[in-house]
C-alpha cells in the first residue's frame, strides 16, 4: 500500500467511526419521535438516584431537531479530528471516559433539572484535542481547533450560565473532563502520528499517516 492510499485508508476510518456515532445518537432521537414519547429518563437528574442512568445515556437523547442537528455538527467534526489526529487503539473508550466523567460531575454539582444532549462530549472532545495540540506542539491540531471555533462563534459563552433553558453546566464539566484526561494521559513519542499536506480538498492530494502498530 502507497503512502497516499494509507493516509486516505485512516480518513475513511476516521469518516465511518464518525458516522457510526453520529448515527447511533440520530436513531434514538428518530425512534423516540416516531414513538411519540418523551424519554426525559435517559437525561441526568443531579443527586438523585433516578438521574444515575443518564450518566450514560444523556448523550443519545435530545430535546429537539435544532437541539440534536447543533450538537452533530460539531460533534461530527470533532469526532473526525480525534480519529484523525490522534492514533488510539479505543477511540470510542475515550469519548466514553470524557462522557461519563462530565455527567458523572453533572449529577453530582448540576442544577436541580433534566440535564441531557451531547454537548458536554462536544466541550469535552473540543478541549482534550486542544489541551493534547499545546502538549505536543501539533500544528495540524491547532488548525483544526481554529476552524472548529469558526464554526460556532457563541462556543465559549455556552461555559456561562447566560440562558436558564441551557445546561451550562453540562459543557463547564465536559470541558473539564476533556481538559483532565488530556492531562493525565500518557503519549508516547512513538505514537505521534506523521502528517504532512493535512487538507479536506476533494482534488488535493492528502498524505496523513499513522504508524503501522497504531493504524489497526
Amino acid at each position: 500500500m502507497t503512502e497516499q492510499e494509507g493516509s486516505k485508508e485512516v480518513f475513511k476510518r476516521a469518516i465511518y467511526r464518525s458516522g457510526l456515532l453520529l448515527t447511533t445518537i440520530s436513531f434514538c432521537f428518530i425512534v423516540e419521535n416516531l414513538l411519540d414519547m418523551n424519554w426525559f429518563w435517559m437525561g441526568v437528574k443531579p443527586r438523585e438516584l433516578v438521574g444515575l442512568l443518564g450518566i450514560v445515556t444523556s448523550p443519545f437523547k435530545h430535546h429537539d431537531l435544532g437541539h440534536l442537528l447543533n450538537n452533530l455538527l460539531l460533534l461530527g467534526i470533532l469526532s473526525v479530528g480525534l480519529f484523525l489526529h490522534v492514533p488510539l487503539k479505543k477511540p470510542f473508550l475515550k469519548i466514553l471516559t470524557i462522557s461519563l466523567i462530565a455527567n458523572g460531575w453533572l449529577w453530582i454539582g448540576g442544577r436541580d433539572a433534566w440535564h441531557y444532549g451531547a454537548s458536554g462530549v462536544v466541550y469535552g472532545l473540543f478541549f482534550y484535542l486542544l489541551v493534547l495540540a499545546i502538549k505536543r506542539k501539533q500544528k495540524e491540531l491547532y488548525l483544526f481547533i481554529l476552524s472548529c471555533l469558526m464554526l460556532s462563534l457563541g462556543f465559549f459563552v455556552g461555559l456561562f450560565p447566560v440562558d436558564v433553558t441551557v445546561s451550562f453546566e453540562g459543557h463547564l464539566f465536559g470541558g473539564l473532563a476533556g481538559i483532565l484526561v488530556a492531562l493525565t494521559e500518557k503519549m508516547r513519542k512513538d505514537k505521534k502520528p506523521v502528517s504532512s499536506n493535512v487538507t479536506f480538498s476533494r482534488n488535493a492530494t492528502f498524505k496523513y499517516q499513522y504508524r503501522d502498530d497504531e493504524a489497526k
